[in-house]
């Protein structure tokens, strides 16, 4: 599913609690926020890659990638991430690919 270009600011809860994908392009929109909930449900179970590519995100809230138990490719490139909850990773453990590569402005620490 691709909705890249789309001026989405907010990935609401339960947005995507009814599809079942394994893969979902949010590229180059202007999402600042992600809902804590935000992937439950059918997604949960089905999505292999996420792209969060070139968007507006300032902070990765602890659990927020929780129910993607069978993700393995997470794209966070470009973003104004600043701020990462603790363990936030943690229940990726068929994560092979993490791009988190950001913006040179960005005072980041993990």
């Amino acid at each position: 599913m691709d909705v890249s270009e789309n001026f989405i600011v907010t990935l609401p809860g339960d947005g995507l609690s009814t599809v079942r994908v394994e893969r979902v392009r949010f590229s180059r929109n202007s999402v600042r926020h992600i809902a804590a909930t935000a992937f439950r449900g059918r997604v949960a179970s089905t999505l292999v890659t996420l792209d969060l590519s070139h968007n507006q995100i300032g902070h990765l809230s602890s659990g927020v990638f929780s129910p993607l138990v069978h993700m393995r490719s997470l794209n966070l490139r470009y973003n104004r991430i600043a701020d990462v909850g603790p363990q936030v990773f943690r229940s990726l453990s068929h994560l092979h690919d993490l791009d988190l590569q950001v913006r040179s402005s960005n005072n980041c620490t993990f």
